[in-house]
């Protein structure tokens, strides 16, 4: 296996990256990797998934645009070779609900004050 530059990151969680800007889920934690372009100075960028014409629900097919906030960019992920570091177009996303949580406990405690 090759070891890339993020700690416990292997080869074959790179696989399960599609390479079609889909996601796959990091270790369990409330975030998950990214193929879209990444590149460093992209952390702090957030993540959409854009569907337009239709996309899939519980119930079937719905017809239209919808626009999802999944998350926020906190790594570009590497991999050195030799005295080399090639970008790999991945990162690192906080997901989007962890984020709207911690906002939403802070808005709580302003509130509190």
């Amino acid at each position: 296996m090759t070891h890339f530059s993020c700690p416990k990151l292997w080869i074959t969680k790179i696989l399960n990256v599609l390479d079609k800007g889909y996601s796959s889920n990091f270790d369990g934690k409330e975030e998950f990797l990214v193929d879209g372009g990444v590149f460093p100075g992209s952390s702090g960028s957030p993540v959409f998934i854009f569907n337009q014409g239709s996309f899939s629900a519980p119930n079937g097919i719905v017809l239209g645009n919808r626009l999802l906030f999944v998350g926020i960019i906190s790594k570009t992920l590497s991999h050195v070779n030799q005295s080399e570091k090639d970008y790999l177009n991945l990162g690192k996303v906080i997901n989007g609900r962890a984020i709207i949580r911690e906002i939403e406990l802070f808005v709580d405690k302003i509130k509190q004050q």
